[in-house]
């Protein structure tokens, strides 16, 4: 499981570093389309991520936890 967690972040911090880029070029240019449809799929691969993250993060608390 501690395989995947480096996978979700590294991709997590990979989308966010491309949402901040296409909202510079975005911020630039603010009648490029192309550049307004990849902002909107970066966000919603954003979110996925993000929800995978902390559900990666949560099971790994719950099920690392030991009864005595």
């Amino acid at each position: 499981m501690y395989h995947y967690q480096i996978l979700f972040v590294s991709s997590f911090s990979i989308t966010t570093t491309c949402l901040i880029w296409f909202g510079c070029k975005l911020a630039i240019n603010p009648t490029a389309i192309n550049i307004n449809f990849n902002l909107i799929l970066l966000i919603l691969m954003e979110i996925l991520m993000a929800t995978t993250v902390i559900i990666s993060a949560r099971s790994n608390v719950d099920c690392c936890k030991v009864q005595r």
